[in-house]
This record gives structure tokens, sequence and C-alpha cells, in this order.
């Protein structure tokens, strides 16, 4: 159902998320969900909770009404109710409420805690396609090779990950900043950093 305000035109069209992670595949306690609400390494150690910050609010604001309960419950009563349904069921309630019809999936995040694309697809009623993340690619073949093959290793391993990708993403920028090199290395820089 369109928000009240929006035109029709507008509430009509189909969106694309252009960028989106698996959901997680398990049910979540507390503090397991807690983590979920932040990029920081632990929840805070100042006694505080974070269903009491700005995202808790939120979270409890719009995501309470779709588990059938009322804005702003108390953070054990949604909590019981996200246990009752299953993570199946809420994953699925909320994926088809945002009116997407793709999702462009970076399936390098926590691969092994999230939905493949194809789960992603299924719950989310709506099609799903891959966006490859160099960086996995490149630790899924680093282990198997030499430094002196890393090249042609990863390079086989891109072109095999193509036939069904939509687009491919680094996370470099993250890591070091955007103050990449413009220019290719060369072979010989490869096998070195590889090694």
């Amino acid at each position: 159902m369109p928000a009240p305000g929006i035109l029709p035109f507008v509430a009509e069209t189909r969106l694309v998320d252009h960028h989106c992670h698996g959901v997680v595949t398990g049910d979540l306690g507390r503090i397991e969900f807690e983590q979920m609400l932040t990029e920081a390494d632990t929840v805070s150690s100042l006694g505080t909770t974070l269903f009491d910050s700005l995202i808790g609010l939120a979270v409890r604001a719009r995501c309470a009404p779709m588990l059938d309960l009322p804005p702003h419950v108390p953070a054990e009563v949604y909590l019981a109710r996200r246990a009752e349904l299953g993570a199946a069921e809420v994953n699925a309630r909320f994926l088809r409420a945002t009116g997407t019809t793709e999702f462009l999936l970076d399936g390098g995040f926590l691969p092994d805690t999230l939905t493949t694309t194809e789960q992603f697809a299924q719950l989310s009623g709506s099609r799903a396609r891959d966006i490859v993340r160099l960086e996995q690619v490149a630790e899924a073949v680093i282990e198997s090779t030499t430094a002196a093959g890393f090249a042609s290793a990863f390079a086989g391993e891109l072109a095999k990950r193509a036939t069904t990708a939509v687009g491919f993403k680094s996370i470099a920028a993250y890591r070091v900043g955007l103050e990449l090199a413009g220019e290719r290395p060369t072979d010989a820089e490869v096998a070195e950093a590889a090694g």
C-alpha cells in the first residue's frame, strides 16, 4: 500500500535495490540482533541498548507493525514475536513489503550466515541477481594457487562468476581510502602482492 502523499505514478514505479546483502537465515537472540544494528564490533558496554538509539526506535516503529505489533513495543515483545514467526517468515514479510522487484546482491559480506541469492529471491518473491565482490574472489583462489599463478587463477574464477553476475564491486576504498592508483599493476606486482 503506498504511503500517504505519494503520487500514484511514483507508488507504481518498479524498484531496484542496486546494492544489498543477503538476510540472516536463523533466529537471533537479543545480543545477536543488537549486533546487527551496528557496524561496531560489540554492543555497548555502558549498559545501554541499541533499541533505545535512533536505529532501534526506527526498527520498532517501522518493523513492529509488519509483525502485527504496535509501533514502539518493548524490545522483549518485538524479539519474542520475531522468534514466534521464525526467521523465514519475518524475512519474507519485510522483503515483500518493500515493493522491490529486483535485488542486486553483494554475496561477499558474511556469506556463511546470510541467504544465498537463490534463497533471497525465494523469500522476497522478486528477482535477485549477483554482484561479485572482487576481494571474495581473491580470497577463494589464493588458498589453492601460488603467488606466480594467482593472476591467472583469479582471472579464471572471475570469468566463471561473470557468467551469472550482473556486476562486480570492490571494497578496496573501505580498506585504503580513495587514493588508489589508477594504473593497472604489472604481473610482477600482482605476484609479489599475492606472495
